[in-house]
């Protein structure tokens, strides 16, 4: 009655059902068991166990189990437990797995970009994640991207640099007798070389003043000389020699000897 070599009679075998082991029960031919995953879910012994329920999806690890859908995304049968087979194009399965199925935007998400985990961070800005790749939204104000996108972020500070004065390109030209400056994102005189003076606060000009020798600017801006002479940035008195010709030895040693004590 139970022999599957000898199944109702001697010598009658019990034959093999696909993905099965043969069986005798009460003198008749059926299956002992099913091979590994598969299942019998038809109950017709000539097709055998004929469903896979470690990837069936409609019979997922025992007959009649049915993996519900995936929310932007495919169900899928694993070793006989339901899980996640793949998700939409621009959706990925960051947090709780097949609870939720593919939750997670990556198209547009600051924290997960184009894949999980994946946090748009800008320097001196405002991140955004577009098409799913982390990019620049804004610029904090005095800073912009002048060089390598978002891999530096908004790297210039715009009110500090010469060569971005103001905005990317904007570069603060050479400056007559000084250096120039980038201040409040506008170009200006940084520094007047020995002697010069930027009277009239005009950086188109440069230090337009020579200190050493204008009598209206001497040593120092508005620093007007009485007699009307500056020399190496000091006032003098002015004389006039009067007296015979040039070549008069007498007038010449007079003016020399006079100039020569630095007083006029």
């Amino acid at each position: 009655s139970t022999d599957a070599k000898n199944c109702g009679a001697c010598g009658t075998v019990c034959p093999s059902y696909p993905n099965s082991t043969p069986g005798c029960a009460n003198s008749a031919c059926g299956i002992a068991a099913c091979s590994g995953s598969f299942l019998n879910c038809d109950l017709n012994l000539q097709n055998g166990c004929e469903i896979n329920g470690g990837t069936d999806v409609k019979n997922c690890g025992k007959c009649g189990n049915a993996c519900p859908g995936v929310a932007n995304g495919v169900q899928a049968c694993a070793a006989g437990a339901c899980g996640i087979g793949s998700c939409n194009a621009g959706f990925k399965d960051c947090v709780n797995g097949y609870a939720d199925g593919c939750e997670t935007n990556v198209t547009n998400n600051l924290n997960n970009c184009g894949a999980c985990n994946n946090k748009c961070a800008v320097a001196n800005g405002t991140p955004a994640c577009a098409n799913s790749a982390c990019a620049i939204a804004a610029c904090a104000a005095g800073f912009a991207d002048c060089k390598n996108g978002y891999a530096d972020g908004c790297e210039t500070a715009t009110t500090s640099d010469l060569n971005n004065c103001g905005g990317c390109g904007k570069v603060c030209g050479a400056v007559a007798n000084g250096t120039p400056s980038c201040t409040n994102s506008a170009c200006g005189v940084a520094t007047c070389n020995a002697g010069f003076l930027n009277c009239d606060k005009n950086a188109v000009n440069g230090c337009e003043v020579n200190a050493n020798s204008d009598p209206k600017n001497c040593g120092a801006c508005g620093n007007v000389c009485p007699g009307g002479v500056c020399t190496n940035g000091s006032c003098k008195e002015s004389i006039l020699v009067v007296g015979a010709p040039a070549t008069d030895s007498w007038n010449n040693d007079v003016q020399a000897k006079l100039a020569s004590t630095g007083a006029f």
